[in-house]
């Protein structure tokens, strides 16, 4: 692995067993390979080093911390990534295999773009897909100045979203005090301060399924 990757991917890790391994396996099937993998272990005690496929161990870094929340866990792994790009990947959602490589293209090609979120499919919580694409069910995913699109509903699933590393600099980190739209309330004030592009092609499965809590 580079000693400065170009994208890092934050997974934070809390009671994640059931899926784990999935979301592990798709990083590992990413077309674009310069990244690293932070897992921060949220108070995990759940032995999940024999879930990591071999071809993406030299790539993974294991951080823990005392049980904090998945906003404290995703901000440790935001201060500790080594990545110019930021990526999100929950343990129960699935990344398509050009999920990073299209993401940093549109961010390379966008240069007033400090972000950018794809389409997804929606999966059940045994895998299977349901009817209709996020766009499809919305009927456009928004981009360029869109905070006031997103006061209106939160369209972006973290899964899906990369930033660059200065958006954070300028915008912030997640606010631990939230127990809830943790997620929503932080891509409000990145959109306030940036400009967000929008790839409509379905790039992640969103897994819903009952306990469902951004792990």
């Amino acid at each position: 692995m580079n000693a400065s990757p170009a994208v890092s991917i934050i997974m934070p890790a809390y009671r994640s067993t059931p899926y784990l391994k999935e979301a592990l396996e798709s990083a590992a099937a990413q077309t674009f390979s310069d990244f690293e993998l932070l897992i921060i272990a949220d108070g995990e005690t759940d032995p999940y080093e024999d879930r990591i496929p071999g071809s993406l161990r030299s790539r993974v870094r294991s951080l823990a911390i005392a049980h904090a929340g998945v906003s404290a866990a995703r901000n440790h792994g935001i201060m500790n990534a080594k990545g110019r790009f930021i990526a999100f990947l929950d343990t129960d959602d699935v990344w398509l295999p050009r999920k990073l490589s299209e993401q940093v293209l549109r961010l390379e090609a966008c240069p007033a773009a400090g972000l950018v979120y794809t389409n997804c499919y929606w999966i059940d919580k045994s895998g299977r897909t349901l009817n209709r694409t996020q766009l499809e069910q919305r009927g456009k995913l928004p981009a360029g100045k869109v905070a006031a699109e997103l006061l209106e509903g939160d369209y972006m699933i973290t899964s899906s979203l990369m930033a660059r590393r200065e958006v954070f600099d300028t915008t912030g980190l997640f606010d631990t005090s939230l127990e809830v739209c943790e997620d929503w309330e932080l891509k409000i004030r990145m959109a306030e301060d940036f400009e967000a592009e929008a790839i409509t092609e379905p790039l992640i499965y969103y897994r819903l399924h009952p306990g469902g809590a951004h792990y």
